[in-house]
């Protein structure tokens, strides 16, 4: 069911495994150096949202999933709370 694998300890490391790991880690090291300066920006202007930093993050997640080929289906938008109000696992 695997294909052709490599078992590690407990981990199995397949061919598409690997290409993910590359296409995740390529693009975090090329996104490193924005994300330092947001970082620094944020901390400057913006100390407790962090907003540009999620926009960095919200990036190479995205640019990691679509140079695989993944495309997120959200279900359950419903069940969010309103603009505006925090989400909480606590009732």
């Amino acid at each position: 069911r695997l294909g052709p694998h490599l078992k590690i300890g407990g981990l199995v490391l397949n061919f598409t495994g690997v290409l993910f790991m590359i296409s995740a880690f390529g693009w975090a090291f090329a996104l490193y150096p924005l994300l330092l300066a947001t970082a620094a920006c944020s901390l400057i202007f913006d100390g407790k949202r962090r907003s540009a930093i999620d926009v960095v993050v919200h990036w190479w997640s995205y640019l990691s999933m679509r140079t695989m080929g993944a495309v997120p289906v959200v279900k359950g938008l419903d069940n969010l709370p309103p603009e505006g109000e925090a989400a909480s696992n606590f009732k």
